[in-house]
């Protein structure tokens, strides 16, 4: 097929342990791509607590606020640039957009890290937060940032419990809310930080 770059698909938490291996020694470049899904995923407090643990694990550093946890993911976007990723890879059911104050997400994260529920309103203001963090990393080191926008995840049941998530079973929904994707994309290139970027809707 004359590949000569093939992308994989890695979030922020994994060591890229086989790309350290590949790199080098085959024929087709390999590089990873930076998918940091997990770090908007609200509805589950264990679920999140666990994936922040994680990330701790393997960033060999605590995550007690939002700030820790930017670091976190600067420093694992840092790890990427360097393992040659130049993309970062995101799966949305839809663009969020919420205006927010730096102590309220704090506030948010807390108490997800605590276990407890947040509102809607809340999970708003978070994930507009963290995505806004997210795409800034993106500009600041010169990446392409894909948006899979719309996505349902997991439309079959029974190859959900024998392979899990994120093993190809998802599609593209619903059209966008045009207003919160308007005022996301805006907010950046406001302050000149909207990196290069692709959709698909």
């Amino acid at each position: 097929m004359k590949a000569e770059v093939v992308c994989t698909t890695d979030d922020p938490a994994d060591t890229l342990e086989n790309h350290k291996k590949l790199k080098g020694s085959f024929e087709v470049t390999i590089l990873p791509t930076f998918r940091p899904d997990n770090v908007i995923k609200t509805e589950d407090p264990v679920k999140f607590k666990a994936y922040i643990e994680r990330l701790e694990t393997t960033c060999n550093t605590e995550i007690k606020d939002f700030s820790n946890l930017i670091g976190a993911l600067d420093t694992r976007h840092k790890f990427f640039h360097e393992m040659g990723g130049r993309l970062s890879d995101h799966g949305l059911d839809r663009f969020y957009y919420a205006p927010f104050t730096a102590s309220e997400i704090d506030k948010i994260f807390k108490k997800l890290l605590k276990g407890e529920h947040i509102s809607e309103e809340e999970s708003e203001k978070y994930r507009t937060a963290a995505m806004t963090e997210l795409c800034r990393m993106n500009h600041k080191r010169g990446w392409t940032q894909q948006f899979h926008a719309g996505a349902i995840r997991n439309n079959n049941a029974r190859t959900f419990r024998l392979l899990g998530p994120d093993t190809g079973w998802d599609s593209i929904g619903s059209s966008q809310d045009a207003f919160r994707m308007s005022r996301f994309l805006n907010s950046l290139d406001d302050t000149e930080q909207l990196a290069k970027r692709y959709f698909i809707i």
